[in-house]
């Protein structure tokens, strides 16, 4: 399953997708990803499975249930079988537990345990190490949801496992407006004692609420008693691919300091990053990911701009493996840097005991060929539909709040429609046949 870089460098806020630690840019999380990636690969850290989500077909996904896993002697120039892994999953195929057991002895190294909610993501995920004869946690994280008097998803506390007791970090409490759609947000850190106030994230725009996509928001710092503007954010989307630019709030007006643009394709994803200088905007890391065609990671590439061109830093590779059913059976992470003329071996898995589940995600029938113009639009957009077929289209406007402002059914593909009435904002577009298939983008009102 495909993981974009989007999930690691945009603000995190849970479920929602915004800033809970809004101070840190989004190029010091790639770049913190991507260390973090390295060291899990050189067995530094334990990773919790990023790249053992495998195999998905149609509506099937495929997982292990057993892994040998192997380190790189570069004495012995082979491989040195280290440890197996029990994977253990929920009804949704999604990883509950893993097990690591050293090769030769059996004896337990450690433990990971995780918890979900009702859309997927994780609100608890715990380490263990094996003390007399019990699991005893050493670190992990945990998300403790807040429910308001309407029964309406109000918020998010964050705490961290120490000494064996869950402690608070952060708690995230939504404005909400009437479709239980956060449009602010109040930030609190846990003192030792009580929460203090710590920012507020206001005019937040969905682009998409749906798919969690941000169109636009601002954040002011609470200091000495007062608000003081800190960063805004504006985005536009052309599909699944986005160009996000922040600002900051610097002598008393707003300046532009990053900007990201992410394209994806069938089978690689990228994310150029960019500072704002005296001489305009100007590159400084990209961001690349290879898959297959199943979503299966085949590499990460990291690169820095030099004055005129792209010079690599880092470089992983993940060779794989397929059986007859095209589950992975074997994964080889390989690393390279400037420094070395041919990647090295790092680990390897091979795994086995596969599991299969059911997505029950439906086949959704794309109206393909249809081009939207001009976008942004300030009055008057066109939507021109290059299809064969004789067929009545069914156009749907709605806002990012889920409202419809614009419906109307049309046999001529190609079609005028009048946005003078509409606010400033995100939309999305909705086009549907008689026949079931169906386009939907992103159009933006100026």
């Amino acid at each position: 399953m495909k993981t974009k870089f989007t999930a690691i460098t945009t603000f995190v806020l849970f479920a929602l997708g915004i800033a809970a630690n809004a101070e840190r840019t989004k190029s010091e999380i790639g770049r913190q990803y991507f260390i973090a990636a390295k060291k899990g690969l050189q067995g530094i850290s334990k990773t919790k499975g990023e790249f053992k989500h495998l195999y998905v077909s149609g509506n099937q996904l495929s997982v292990p249930g057993y892994s040998e896993d192997f380190s790189w002697d570069e004495d012995l120039n082979d491989w040195h079988h280290d440890s197996n892994t029990t994977y253990t999953y929920d009804d949704a195929g999604r990883l509950t537990e893993e097990i690591a057991q050293e090769a030769e002895t059996d004896i337990y190294l450690t433990r990971i345990s995780y918890a979900y909610d009702i859309p997927g993501n994780i609100t608890e995920e715990v380490s263990y190490v094996m003390g007399f004869d019990e699991w005893t946690p050493v670190s992990g994280d945990k998300s403790v949801y807040m429910i308001n008097d309407d029964s309406q998803f109000s918020g998010v506390i964050k705490q961290t496992l120490e000494n064996g007791s869950w402690v608070n970090t952060t708690k995230i409490v939504y404005v909400l407006n009437s479709y239980a759609i956060p449009i602010g947000i109040l930030t609190y850190n846990w003192d030792g004692n009580d929460w203090m106030l710590y920012s507020k994230t206001m005019n937040i725009t969905w682009a998409d609420w749906s798919t969690r996509e941000l169109a636009a928001y601002t954040i002011q710092y609470w200091h000495n008693q007062d608000w003081l503007n800190g960063e805004r954010y504006s985005s536009q989307y052309d599909g699944e691919n986005y160009t996000a630019t922040n600002e900051i709030w610097e002598n008393g007006a707003w300046v532009n300091s990053t900007r990201e643009t992410y394209s994806i394709t069938e089978i690689q994803e990228e994310l150029i990053l960019e500072n704002w200088t005296e001489q305009g905007w100007e590159k400084s890391e990209k961001y690349q990911g290879t898959f297959d065609y199943y979503g299966n990671p085949t590499g990460m590439f990291y690169s820095s701009w030099y004055e005129t061109g792209w010079e690599l830093d880092m470089e992983l590779f993940f060779d794989l493996l397929y059986n007859e059913s095209n589950d992975v059976t074997e994964m080889v992470f390989r690393y390279r840097d400037p420094e070395l003329s041919e990647p090295v071996n790092i680990s390897k898995y091979i795994y086995s005991s596969f599991l299969h589940f059911t997505t029950d995600v439906p086949e959704i029938s794309v109206l393909n060929n249809v081009k939207v113009f001009p976008n942004p639009v300030s009055s008057t957009f066109t939507v021109q539909i290059d299809e064969n077929k004789i067929t009545n289209y069914q156009v749907t406007i709605l806002t990012a709040a889920g409202q419809t402002v614009f419906s109307n059914s049309y046999s001529n593909p190609f079609i005028s429609i009048n946005t003078e009435k509409f606010a400033p904002g995100m939309y999305l577009l909705n086009i549907e046949t008689d026949d079931g298939k169906i386009h939907n983008s992103k159009l933006l009102k100026q």
